[in-house]
């Protein structure tokens, strides 16, 4: 069975393979939790010092290593660094299973941080690897679900597993095994091919024709009622030199060839990105939105954004900042269902199990768009960031004002909603904002605030919290949250048409 990835096709087990590093990256921290409660008992004189190293250690090294992995990614073979991410991941998840102390058991937390770090990025990274296009973006919206599908299932299983013997809950921890199998088939995968080129386009582009003014058909939202109709246009877009065409003529490589030899240097940056699209003939479509009228291609945008030198060469800094402010400020508001959920439901006085159910349902719900981001930015187009973020507002405010389970509930739902449309999208544009060799580093620089939010969102609903005097109050967090998020709701809509806020057809490229 072959799978389209809008550059050629690969085999079914190359996607699963993808699919599986999706699965470990949300694994870290999941073995501890079930077992906090009791470490008192299990080691004794256990102080509120270790068992924060023990809980946060992780999250802390992850940090540094998804930067790490994300900058060895230009230079380096990405899967040697996907296997050795992998293994230090697997290894230090069974070491968990022997220890029988607790420093020895922040330690082996704290190096398999280390390798989950260095799994994180290239989670995403292979997709944009081997993906392109409309294909891309439905795989960031899989991966994404997958990973929140597996959080829940997982939470699930160790808060079992802890009821038979503490060691057990670090069983989970061996997954990335099954994903290391599963991955070294990665080695002999041949990259897809390039979005193929006409004949007469490659006799246009060899003979040194440029494509300047070519007119593209593309998708536009009809009108001003907002119904996310579409409707053709034509608009100018820039095509590739003599040496481009040529270049995204050859025939497939290797993941290994790929991976070790390409450089900055090696070919013209547009070509490496793949983001130079040929001339169309009429009638041809290609998938999303419209790009505004004087809009830059993804490698247009990556160059006059990016330094000439240095490790962030080759991605657009300003708009990869945007994405990094935006997807931090949106992990930050849903964290307090995580963080202080269980606290409003005990304010709220409903039963014990709400919360576990509550939080299960939101992860869910953050795992459902993914299954159809594509559709869903069909559906909204430019609206797609603004609906999302009114979505979390609303659902944060629903939180805060009903005290009931079932408006307690829909609030959990309509909030995950929010961030599972925001998270891939946010994925997607990372990736076309950088030439082909840094999309990885691209992608690691975004998913690294994902971790700073966890870290810093006590400290900062705390700040809030002394500000206000209502460090007492559970439900104050929902309330912060949901204003802040509603506030964002306002530039979110202004800047519709901008590329961070936005949708254009470069999210597609």
């Amino acid at each position: 069975m072959k799978i389209q990835t809008g550059k050629g096709t690969i085999a079914l087990t190359t996607l699963l393979a993808i699919w599986s590093v999706s699965m470990v990256v949300s694994l870290p921290g999941l073995a501890v939790s079930p077992i906090l409660g009791r470490l008192h008992r299990i080691f004794g004189h256990t102080t509120d010092l270790e068992i924060q190293m023990l809980t946060s250690l992780p999250s802390l090294l992850i940090i540094p290593f998804v930067l790490l992995a994300g900058k060895l990614s230009v230079s380096r073979n990405k899967l040697l660094i996907l296997y050795t991410g992998l293994i230090i991941f697997f290894v230090s998840g069974l070491s968990c299973l022997f220890v029988g102390g607790m420093t020895s058991l922040i330690v082996v937390n704290g190096i398999l941080g280390i390798g989950a770090g260095m799994v994180v990025p290239l989670s995403t990274g292979l997709v944009a690897d081997y993906f392109s296009g409309r294909p891309r973006v439905r795989q960031l919206g899989i991966s994404s679900a997958i990973s929140n599908v597996t959080l829940v299932l997982a939470t699930s299983l160790t808060g079992w597993l802890a009821t038979i013997d503490w060691h057990y809950p670090f069983l989970v921890y061996l997954l990335p095994g099954v994903s290391l199998l599963l991955t070294l088939t990665l080695r002999k995968a041949p990259l897809p091919d390039a979005t193929s080129v006409s004949a007469a386009d490659r006799s246009r582009t060899s003979a040194g024709e440029s494509d300047t003014a070519a007119p593209v058909a593309v998708f536009r939202s009809s009108g001003s009622s907002g119904d996310g109709s579409l409707s053709q246009s034509s608009v100018g877009e820039g095509g590739s030199s003599g040496s481009d065409g040529a270049a995204r003529c050859q025939g497939p490589q290797t993941a290994k060839e790929t991976y070790v030899g390409a450089s900055v240097g090696s070919v013209p940056a547009a070509v490496s990105q793949g983001a130079v699209s040929p001339r169309r003939s009429k009638g041809t479509e290609p998938s999303g939105p419209a790009r505004p009228q004087g809009a830059r291609t993804p490698s247009a945008a990556a160059d006059a954004g990016s330094v000439e030198t240095g490790w962030l060469h080759g991605i657009d800094r300003r708009r990869l900042g945007g994405l990094m402010l935006l997807y931090f400020f949106a992990t930050y508001a849903v964290l307090v269902i995580s963080f202080n959920l269980p606290f409003l439901i005990q304010q709220y006085k409903l039963t014990s199990s709400a919360s576990g159910v509550m939080i299960s349902l939101f992860f869910l719900a953050i795992m459902l768009p993914g299954l159809a981001v594509d559709r869903v930015i069909a559906l909204l187009g430019k609206k797609t960031m603004f609906v999302s973020l009114l979505l979390i507002g609303a659902g944060l405010l629903l939180l805060y004002l009903m005290k009931s389970e079932f408006f307690v509930a829909l609030g959990c739902f309509a909030t995950g909603l929010g961030y599972g449309v925001i998270q891939p999208v946010v994925y997607n544009k990372a990736v076309v904002t950088a030439s082909r060799e840094r999309t990885t580093l691209a992608l690691a620089l975004v998913m690294s605030v994902n971790y700073l939010a966890i870290l810093l969102c006590p400290f900062i609903v705390d700040m809030f919290a002394g500000l206000f005097r209502s460090s007492s109050s559970a439900d104050f967090p929902f309330l912060l949250n949901a204003l802040l998020t509603l506030i964002a709701t306002v530039p979110c809509y202004r800047y519709r048409d901008g590329f961070v806020f936005g949708m254009t057809d470069s999210d597609f490229e």
